[in-house]
């Protein structure tokens, strides 16, 4: 659950109480927020990707580095990189622990 931390004693157990009992707890002040952040999620456009990037991302997303993936893709270093750049452009991140989490949390790896 969420709640504040501006609550008072009794807002803050009953929270608690009824989090233990299974209930989801979520402060006004937050719900509002909560609620656009899911809305956002289910209706945010996610990017097409290649097949290469995908397969890029998948070797990525198993910790292999560049010159890995470009062993294993029969590529080199440099087009993998370049694929790199091009999924962090797509999924609006700046490096690899980000993408992974990005296309994880987007449903774009399995």
């Amino acid at each position: 659950g969420y709640v504040s931390k501006a609550s008072d004693h009794t807002e803050l157990c009953e929270s608690i109480v009824a989090a233990a009992g299974g209930e989801t707890v979520i402060a006004p002040q937050f719900a509002a927020g909560i609620a656009t952040e899911i809305q956002l999620r289910e209706t945010s456009e996610r990017p097409a990707l290649t097949g290469r990037e995908g397969e890029v991302l998948s070797l990525l997303a198993e910790g292999r580095t560049a010159a890995r993936i470009g062993e294993e893709l029969h590529l080199s270093e440099a087009t993998v990189k370049t694929h790199l750049h091009n999924l962090y452009d797509k999924l609006g991140v700046s490096d690899r622990a980000a993408a992974v989490a990005t296309a994880m949390r987007w449903g774009l790896l399995e």
